[in-house]
């Protein structure tokens, strides 16, 4: 599994012996503000990555890290990698890698061949979407949570970020079972654009109002179910994912009604039914799910992950790690 140490950690003198490299590859880097490199995955060389300046984070595998001057990573041989600069200065740092092999031995893939994604069929890429952009939304609703000074409202969002995170937890799995994994970059930018101001530092209304109802407004889940081929255990799974998030819609929007004064918090919860004490059992009951599923799914890669080494077989690649 690909690891991240910080400078506090006080590792890194002697991560380079610790690998027991044979022949090692040195090659330094330096990326601009937003710039994103590597973004693959190669069999047999295994990465060092030592970084000397700026803020930056590295993806490996469906795991992210920040990452800063004195942080080092280390990729494993097969697992997908890619460094992006997050701050506002050069990121530089050191790729340190093995050499001790032949060129055409090794397997490279992109983050498409890695994740399969140019092979998943129509509902498996809303699949892949819902995964990845309920892992997002499990982190922004958790954040806000930790934000508000509104203790009935931080009740409903960790109630929502738990469900969202379950939400994620449901998806990968499904996709796991149907032999593929998860891309958790999918994300489009609107998206994204939301999850950072539900983390950022602005008011609890701003935030809510991004939920309020607006005049000629798409449901955007009419169209999933157009696709005829999706299996009815799958078709289960959507169904209640989509119940559940036109749920929390109506709790955000009753929270907005509460806040604005329209009505008592009381009242905003007698409108759907929902007490105080039914929230915290249902964020008791979900935090257990989440945990069964996680299990579920690292249960479902490690089977998966076994076969598939033993039936890969050596391609032509790119002699850079």
């Amino acid at each position: 599994m690909g690891q991240v140490w910080q400078a506090a950690d006080r590792v890194a003198e002697g991560i380079i012996e610790d690998t027991n490299f044979i022949e090692l590859g040195v090659a330094p880097a330096c990326l601009a503000p937003g710039q994103t490199v590597s973004e693959h995955s190669h069999t047999l060389v295994e990465e060092i990555n030592i970084f000397k300046s700026g803020k930056g984070q590295i993806q490996i595998e469906n795991d992210f890290f920040d990452v800063c001057e004195g942080s080092v990573s280390v990729v494993p041989a097969g697992e997908f990698h890619a460094i992006t600069n997050t701050g506002t200065e050069n990121l530089e740092f050191v790729t340190v890698f093995n050499k001790n092999v032949v060129a055409d031995d090794v397997d490279f893939k992109n983050r498409e061949q890695h994740f399969g994604l140019n092979e998943l069929p129509g509902y498996l890429s809303i699949l892949n979407k819902i995964a990845a952009g309920e892992a997002g939304g499990a982190k922004a609703f958790r954040s806000w949570a930790e934000k508000t000074d509104n203790p009935a409202l931080a009740e409903v969002l960790t109630k929502i970020a738990i469900r969202e995170a379950e939400h994620s937890a449901a998806f990968e799995k499904r996709l796991c079972e149907l032999g593929h994994a998860v891309d958790f970059s999918d994300i489009d930018e609107a998206t994204c654009e939301l999850f950072a101001c539900l983390e950022s530092d602005g008011s609890d209304m701003e935030k809510l109002e991004r939920f309020a109802e607006k005049p000629g407004q798409r449901d955007p889940f009419a169209g999933i179910f157009k696709d005829t081929d999706i299996d009815p255990e799958t078709g289960a799974l959507l169904g209640r994912f989509i119940a559940e998030e036109r749920d929390t819609v109506r709790m955000l929007r009753a929270c907005h009604a509460e806040i604005c004064g329209k009505e008592s918090p009381s009242a905003a919860m007698a409108d759907t039914g929902v007490t105080l004490t039914q929230v915290c059992e249902a964020v008791t009951s979900l935090t257990g799910l989440v945990g069964e599923l996680k299990d579920e799914v690292a249960a479902l890669k490690a089977a998966a992950a076994k076969p598939a080494t033993a039936r890969r077989k050596p391609s032509k690649a790119k002699k850079s790690a």
